[in-house]
């Protein structure tokens, strides 16, 4: 599950920030189909902060709740607290559905039952975010020429400038937020693969490219091992849940081990295209 944190009127200590990294990450042990985890601490009131978590789980809304208290990680937990509600009432329903399901079911309508799952599932599919959606073909980079972290940033915001999806005045903010967000603790999730992404007011909407770095570059990642694919994402302050749910869609398809490995065997923009119109098309997620 990828977790992002983000702070409003302040900053945290990086101890605060890997303690609310730990505390969150621990969510999946209580329902394993979360994907992404936005965490958002207001401290224009230092005294009562306020923390606001967004949940993305496939096949379903998103989970929110926010908590007051008089400390960060008071407020963290309170907040954690109402989410693990949430998510259980969620994983209730679910079984509950199961249950009335198989109880049920007969020989006489197994078929009808057949082709609505098959319908529901279509559905849950075209519900879901696509690579199409903010992918921009101008930008994606198949041969990166960067080999540091900056670097990787750096080339990928002037390849989304190329292709006039960010203004070139708008460069070197958008720069220092993502790295600003590299700071709260790296977005290399492991398995060759980092999602370097922030938020930012001169977008209207949801942006981002792709690289492919054919020796892996050192991007801090969790597992320690370089980066060869690249998913980099700028979105609007005022639209978190298009920021979610383009990274549940590229958690969801990079948990495909042949979708993962032909994107960095890549070698021109038209292989990497193709393999995003193929993920889109459910050629390799089912």
């Amino acid at each position: 599950m990828q977790v992002s944190i983000s702070t409003r009127h302040g900053d945290l200590s990086q101890e605060v920030q890997q303690k609310i990294n730990d505390k969150v990450a621990r969510l999946p042990r209580l329902f394993e189909r979360l994907t992404a985890a936005n965490v958002m601490i207001d401290l224009e009131h230092t005294e009562s902060p306020e923390v606001e978590i967004r949940i993305s789980v496939e096949h379903a809304r998103d989970f929110v709740a926010t908590e007051t208290s008089a400390s960060v990680i008071a407020a963290l937990d309170g907040t954690i607290h109402k989410v693990e509600q949430q998510l259980r009432r969620h994983k209730k329903k679910l079984k509950g559905h199961k249950a009335t399901g198989l109880k049920h079911q007969s020989v006489s309508d197994e078929s009808e039952n057949v082709e609505t799952a098959s319908q529901r599932r279509q559905d849950i599919r075209n519900h879901l975010m696509k690579f199409a959606d903010f992918v921009s073909p101008d930008a994606i980079k198949a041969g990166m020429e960067a080999d540091t972290k900056d670097g990787v940033i750096e080339e990928m915001v002037a390849a989304l400038v190329a292709a006039n999806q960010i203004a070139q005045d708008d460069t070197e903010s958008i720069l220092k937020a993502i790295k600003k967000r590299e700071e709260l603790g790296s977005t290399g999730i492991g398995r060759g693969v980092a999602v370097p992404h922030t938020k930012h007011p001169s977008v209207d909407r949801l942006i981002a490219t792709v690289g492919i770095s054919e020796l892996g570059v050192d991007f801090d990642s969790l597992d320690g091992e370089k980066v060869q694919l690249f998913f980099l994402l700028v979105s609007p302050l005022d639209r978190p849940s298009d920021h979610l749910r383009a990274l549940e869609n590229i958690s969801r398809q990079l948990r495909d081990n042949t979708f993962c490995r032909f994107l960095k065997q890549s070698k021109t923009v038209a292989e990497v295209k193709k393999l995003l119109e193929e993920a889109d098309n459910n050629q390799f997620v089912s």
